[in-house]
């Protein structure tokens, strides 16, 4: 029952804790940022040995897509995304 949200502002930060989280039992990880963010962050892990595998259980970019904006608005994105998988079998 560990769900995890990664809210950082730097690819290389999240090259540095991606590769501790895949391997955790959490059932969701999920990362705030852009399409372009993640396929950058990807292209580093993959060059630093990981496995495009790796990254089936990661949520990027977070959130349901509802066209949130202001910061209220993402994190009820974010929470409706966890619950929608919580509430998943």
């Amino acid at each position: 029952n560990t769900y995890i949200v990664m809210v950082t502002r730097n690819v290389l930060v999240d090259r540095d804790i991606v590769p501790l989280l895949i391997h955790s039992p959490a059932r969701y990880i999920g990362m705030l940022g852009s399409d372009r963010r993640w396929a950058e962050t990807k292209r580093l892990l993959l060059e630093d040995g990981l496995n495009v595998e790796d990254f089936t259980h990661i949520h990027a970019p977070i959130g349901l897509e509802i066209e949130a904006e202001t910061p209220e608005e993402i994190a009820v994105s974010i929470m409706a995304q966890i619950i929608k998988l919580r509430r998943t079998p």
